[in-house]
């Protein structure tokens, strides 16, 4: 269950997913010079349907100029695209169960790939796919970050020695 108190890891990982994915479809919908596809999705408040949303709904900006929206359309597909932390403490994956009915909940027209990332890189452990069961099969627990351990060791000394730890990429000083 998800606390109510502040935003959980989960919920942001899935706003800024949405948004990459949109981004993912901007950059290879692109049709020439100038001219870009976005992504728009349109959610309704506590249960309701969304707002239709039509093209003089939408306000265009350019350098702080606005520009005309050119064509509004709606879209067959969505492309989803799910990025994990590789780095999270493996206690997210009790959230996972949350994750997977949110694929299981998407209309057969959402296409889901699910990737860890890891220094900088995304790496694919399910490529886009209709198919929400298999992406639901495609989450694992993340690696972590491995400060648990320094953690852990620092709770072991407690008032029985006065240590100072130092954590540094690939070396612990004490």
């Amino acid at each position: 269950m998800i606390k109510n108190t502040k935003p959980s890891r989960l919920a942001v990982m899935i706003v800024a997913l949405v948004m990459v994915s949109g981004l993912f479809v901007a950059n290879a919908m692109a049709v020439g010079p100038g001219t870009v596809t976005m992504t728009v999705t349109a959610v309704g408040k506590k249960d309701t349907s969304p707002p239709i949303v039509t093209k003089d709904d939408v306000q265009l900006y350019l350098n702080k100029e606005r520009t005309q929206v050119a064509d509004w359309k709606h879209a067959e597909k969505l492309y989803l695209a799910v990025l994990i932390d590789d780095s999270l403490d493996s206690v997210i994956a009790s959230q996972w169960g949350d994750l997977k009915a949110f694929f299981l909940g998407q209309p057969d027209t959402t296409y889901i790939s699910v990737a860890y990332t890891r220094n900088g890189a995304a790496m694919f452990v399910q490529d886009f796919t209709n198919d929400h069961e298999l992406a639901a099969k495609a989450l694992r627990l993340p690696l972590g970050s491995g400060y648990q351990h320094l953690d852990h060791l620092c709770s072991r000394c407690g008032a029985q020695g006065a240590r100072i730890l130092s954590h540094f990429p690939g070396a612990v000083v004490s």
